[in-house]
C-alpha cells in the first residue's frame, strides 16, 4: 500500500486550485480575507464559501484525518460537481488507503476536467505503480514534466520507476536533476544511492548516502543502506557502525540486526552473531533470513525440536512469501542434517531449491557453448602472439575451482602467512569482461573480442587490478583472489598476468555437488538449484580445467580437499612452497587468524581441520540419481 508520502506533498497540492475556481474567487477576495478567521472556526457544513471549505479539507488531509477530509471533498462536489481539485484529492485519499482502482478512476476524471495540472499526472503515476503498471506510470511522470519541467517530485518518481525497470542510468539522471532543482532533497539522494548500489557503483553510492545523511542524519534506513554498501566494499568495521547507528535510531530494525549478525560472523564472533539473529527474531518472530543464518551458526540436536517445529509451523502458513519459504526450507534442511534425519533434510533442501530455481535462468546448453568458445579463443598461439601485453607481477594468486571445494580453507592458510594477504572473492575480472567489448569497440562478444585486445586496454585492466589488490595490503608479497568461478577466466588472467600463480582446488564430485545443492546462495550462481544442472555445470568445469592444463604456461597447483584435510601439514607445506614463500608454522593454526571471512565456509575455517565432510554424499545417496546420471556415476558408487 502506498503511504501518504508516496503522493505529491500536500504543501504543493494546497496551492493548486483549478483555474475556473480561482477566477470565480478573485471577485470576492476582499470579503474572504476579512471573514477568513471567523469562517475557519465554523463547522464545514456551515461554510458556504468554496475556498473556505477547500482550505479546511486540505488541513484535515494534511493532518491525516482522511475520513473527515473525504467528507468535505464530497460536500464540495455536491455543490460544485466539476471541481477538479476535489476530485483529484479524493483520488489521492483512495490511493493512500490502498483503493487503487477507485483512485485511478477519480484522478483520471480530474485530468479530464483539467489536463494541465502536473500534480494530477504525477499522482496518477503513483496510483499506476500501485497497480504494478510501471510503464504507464512512467508516461504519467513524463507528462507531468512536460507541463512543469522543474517538477521535482515527478523527477523522483520517474527515477524510482525507471530503477524498478532496471534502467539505472536513466534513474540516476532523474535523481541528479531533482537535487539540482532542490539541493536538499533527501529522498532523491537516498534513491540515487539505491540505484547506484544496484549498478555496482559502490563508491558513488556511498557518496549519495552520505549526502542524504548530511541532510537528515537521523534516518535509520539510510544508515542501514550505507552499511550494506560498505559491507560489499569489505569495510567491515564501518559497516557495523552503520548497522549499530540504524539500531540506535530504530531498535526494531530486523534487517540491521540480521546484517550485523552476518558481520560478526565474518569476524568469527559466533556468540555475538547468535545474539544478533535472536534479536531480529525477538522483534519479528517470522523473519525468515534470520532463521537461516541462525541455523548456519548453531549445531542442532534432537533436543532442539522446538526450534525445528517453529520453522515447520511457519512453513505451513497459507500464502507464505516464496523468498521466506526458501530461507526457511534451507534452515530446516540444515537442522535436520545436524540431527541425522537425512530424508527430512533432503525434502526441505529439495523444496527450497525448487523455489529458488524458478527465480533464476540457467541454460546448460548455452553454458556448454560458452565454454567451447573460450576453448576455441584461448589457444597456445594466442598466448604466443600477446607476450608484449603482459604484466610480470608475481603478487596475484588466483584460487579457483567449484564452490565448496576448499577455496576458503586454502585462502585462510595462505592469509595466515605474514608475507601474504587474502583479498577474498573479487569480481574484478567478471566486471572487466562485461565492459571489454565496448572498450575494444568490438561488435563481437567475449571471448571473441579478445582478438582486438591492445596494449592500452591490457594496461588499463592490469593497473586497475593491482590497485585493488594493494587496497587490501600494500606490502604483501602474495595476495589471493579466491573467486571460484575465475576458472572461467584463466585464459584472460594468464594472458595479462603470466607469472601469477593459480591454485586449483578440487574435491570429490559427489561431495562437491551435494554441498552446492545444500547451500543457499543469495546471488551469482544460477546452476545450483537442480541436481541435474549442477552435474552439467560440473562436467563443463572439468572440461575447461583440462583445456587450461594443456594450454596455459602459468604456474598451477592442484590441491585436493581430501588430501588437505587428511594430511594438513604436508599439503600446507606444498601450498606455501608453491608460492615461493618461507614456511611459517602459524599456517597450521589458520583458524586463529583474525581476518573477516565472508563465504559460506566462514565457520569451518574458525576451527581446526576436521574430516567429517568427506563422504557426506553417502547420507543422501538415495536421492542423488539425477546428479549421478550427469556425472556418469553408476549405482551406489561414488567418487
Amino acid at each position: 500500500m502506498l503511504g501518504v508520502s508516496d503522493f505529491a506533498s500536500f504543501d504543493s497540492i494546497a496551492v493548486i486550485i483549478s483555474k475556473p475556481a480561482r477566477n470565480s474567487q478573485l471577485k470576492r477576495k476582499q470579503r474572504q480575507q476579512s471573514a477568513r478567521q471567523k469562517r475557519h472556526r465554523r463547522p464545514p457544513h456551515q461554510i458556504h464559501d468554496l475556498a473556505g471549505l477547500f482550505q479546511i479539507a486540505l488541513q484535515r488531509h494534511q493532518a491525516g484525518e482522511l475520513h473527515q477530509a473525504e467528507a468535505i471533498y464530497r460536500d464540495i462536489l455536491k455543490r460544485y460537481p466539476n471541481h477538479p481539485d476535489a476530485v483529484h484529492l479524493l483520488g489521492v485519499i483512495a490511493g493512500q488507503t490502498g483503493k487503487f482502482r477507485m483512485a485511478l478512476e477519480l484522478i483520471n476524471q480530474a485530468i479530464g476536467l483539467n489536463a494541465h495540472v502536473p500534480d494530477y499526472h504525477n499522482n496518477l503515476g503513483k496510483v499506476l505503480q500501485g497497480l504494478d503498471r510501471v510503464d504507464a506510470a512512467i508516461q504519467c511522470y513524463r507528462r507531468a514534466l512536460e507541463i512543469k519541467p522543474d517538477h521535482v517530485d515527478a523527477y523522483l518518481n520517474l527515477g524510482n520507476a525507471l530503477k524498478s525497470r532496471g534502467q539505472f542510468d536513466g534513474a540516476v539522471a532523474c535523481f541528479e536533476k531533482a537535487v539540482q532543482i532542490k539541493p536538499g532533497y533527501f529522498d532523491a539522494y537516498l534513491s540515487m544511492g539505491n540505484a547506484l548500489q544496484a549498478q555496482g557503483k559502490l563508491d558513488a553510492a556511498v557518496s549519495a548516502y552520505q549526502m542524504a545523511l548530511h541532510i537528515n542524519p537521523n534516518d535509520a534506513t539510510t544508515h542501514y543502506n550505507l552499511g550494506v554498501v560498505l559491507e560489499r566494499l569489505r569495510q567491515i568495521k564501518t559497516a557495523m557502525g552503520c548497522y549499530e547507528k540504524a539500531l540506535q535510531l530504530n531498535p526494531g530494525y530486523v534487517e540491521a540486526h540480521n546484517n550485523l549478525g552476518n558481520m560478526l560472523g565474518a569476524l568469527g564472533k559466533r556468540d555475538a552473531a547468535l545474539r544478533s539473529y535472536e534479536q531480529a527474531l525477538a522483534y519479528k518472530p517470522d523473519y525468515a533470513p534470520a532463521y537461516r543464518n541462525l541455523a548456519l551458526v548453531k549445531e542442532y540436536s534432537a533436543d532442539d525440536d522446538e526450534d525445528i517445529q517453529r520453522i515447520e509451523s511457519l512453513l505451513e502458513r497459507i500464502n507464505l512469501d516464496a523468498d521466506d519459504a526458501i530461507h526457511l526450507h534451507f534452515a530446516a534442511g540444515k537442522m535436520y542434517d545436524d540431527c541425522g534425519a537425512y530424508e527430512k533434510a533432503f525434502a526441505h533442501y529439495q523444496r527450497g531449491n525448487e523455489l529458488k530455481r524458478k527465480k533464476v535462468n540457467f541454460d546448460a546448453k548455452a553454458f556448454e557453448d560458452f565454454v567451447t568458445r573460450i576453448m576455441h579463443t584461448f589457444t597456445r598461439d594466442l598466448f604466443d602472439t600477446r607476450a608484449s601485453f603482459q604484466d610480470l607481477s608475481e603478487i596475484p594468486v588466483f584460487i579457483v575451482g567449484m564452490p565448496r571445494s576448499g577455496t576458503t580453507l586454502v585462502e585462510q592458510i595462505i592469509a595466515t602467512h605474514p608475507e601474504a594477504c587474502g583479498a577474498g572473492e573479487l569480481t574484478y575480472f567478471e566486471r572487466s569482461i562485461e565492459m571489454l567489448p565496448k572498450q575494444l569497440q568490438s561488435n563481437s562478444a567475449y571471448p571473441e573480442c579478445i582478438a582486438l585486445l591492445d596494449h592500452a586496454t591490457c594496461q588499463l585492466i592490469t593497473e586497475g587490478y593491482m590497485h585493488i589488490l594493494r587496497t587490501h595490503c600494500d606490502t604483501a608479497l602474495r595476495i589471493t583472489d579466491k573467486l571460484p568461478s575465475n576458472f572461467l577466466h584463466l585464459g584472460l588472467i594468464a594472458l595479462l598476468f603470466p607469472k601469477a600463480r593459480i591454485i586449483h582446488c578440487a574435491r570429490k564430485p559427489l561431495d562437491t555437488c551435494l554441498s552446492i545443492y545444500t547451500q543457499y546462495f543469495s546471488t551469482g550462481i544460477s546452476y545450483a538449484y537442480a541436481l541435474s544442472d549442477i552435474g552439467k555445470y560440473y562436467r563443463q568445469y572439468e572440461r575447461l580445467m583440462a583445456h587450461w592444463r594443456e594450454t596455459l604456461n602459468s604456474p598451477m597447483l592442484d590441491v585436493g580437499y581430501e588430501e588437505l584435510v587428511i594430511d594438513q601439514e604436508r599439503t600446507s607445506h606444498k601450498i606455501i612452497e608453491f608460492l615461493a614463500l618461507e614456511w611459517d608454522e602459524r599456517c597450521l593454526s589458520f583458524y586463529e587468524t583474525d581476518r573477516p571471512v565472508f563465504t559460506a565456509s566462514n565457520w569451518q575455517v574458525r576451527r581446526p581441520m576436521y574430516a567429517r565432510s568427506i563422504g557426506r554424499w553417502k547420507n543422501y545417496d538415495t536421492f542423488l540419481g539425477p546428479l549421478k546420471e550427469q556425472l556418469g556415476i553408476e549405482g551406489g558408487r561414488g567418487n
